[in-house]
């Protein structure tokens, strides 16, 4: 039911305009709309508060996930990352720094480079052919093949120095192994020639004996298990080779010390 204005008491009109006293008269609200309106702004009001709640717990989440950062961010920032002071201010590390340097160093001249000297003789043939004791070792190649791969590939490769490349420093040992069953030698060489047995010479097309090879004493020949060693002195690239069998062949490199 609605009501007119022109109807309503002096009173009613009144009341009318304490409730919207900003309105002009003719535009205020009914009583049924006056409710409608108030429950729409409370409403509104518990919408907002809501909201206001939602932002605020967003807002708390935001400040804890910041401040645990910074938290982690000092705790790794309070790790030291050089060496502590004494109390009387000098920094300070485990091992001084000279003790380090000469430990360092002697570990370096402490290296040892091995090259090994490989063979593959079978002592029946070998030992028949060349004479007793030439090859101690068990099983292996017959001699006939060793022959026959040397004139066709000019090496046979189970005779060989392993590795056939070794890299060091000045200061370092360079160790050579006899791991074969026959003698050989490990002798450095300006440049790669034959060696001291002319038919191996012919077989395998060397060339003319290497003039190191021409010059070996009785300590040059490593039997089977016998080692040779020498410390590096000098910079630059050696080489090495067996003045028996002269396809066994290796370069050492070697660099200067560090400074």
């Amino acid at each position: 039911m609605r009501f007119h204005l022109s109807k309503m008491s002096y009173a009613s009109r009144r009341r009318l305009r304490r409730i919207a006293p900003n309105q002009p008269l003719k535009h205020r609200p009914y009583p049924h709309e006056l409710c409608t309106d108030a429950g729409s702004v409370f409403a509104k009001q518990r919408l907002s508060k809501g909201v206001h709640h939602l932002m605020s717990i967003r807002l708390c989440l935001c400040v804890l996930t910041v401040t645990a950062t910074v938290v982690l961010g000092c705790s790794r920032d309070a790790q030291p990352v050089s060496p502590s002071l004494t109390p009387s201010g000098v920094a300070r590390s485990d091992t001084a720094s000279t003790g380090a340097t000469g430990s360092l160093a002697a570990l370096v001249a402490d290296v040892e480079h091995t090259v090994s000297l490989f063979d593959a003789c079978d002592p029946e043939t070998f030992n028949a052919a060349l004479g007793a004791g030439t090859c101690i070792r068990p099983g292996g190649m017959r001699f006939e093949n060793f022959l026959e791969e040397l004139g066709r590939h000019h090496s046979v490769g189970a005779w060989h120095f392993a590795p056939g490349v070794v890299s060091m420093r000045v200061g370092q040992k360079l160790v050579a192994v006899n791991n074969g069953g026959e003698t050989h030698t490990f002798t450095e060489v300006d440049e790669f020639g034959g060696g001291i047995v002319p038919a191996l010479n012919n077989l395998g097309g060397f060339g003319p004996t290497a003039p190191e090879c021409a010059q070996l004493a009785p300590g040059d020949f490593l039997a089977p298990g016998a080692t040779s060693s020498e410390t590096e002195e000098e910079g630059g690239v050696e080489k090495y080779q067996c003045c028996i069998h002269p396809w066994m062949r290796a370069e050492v490199r070697i660099a200067e010390k560090e400074k």
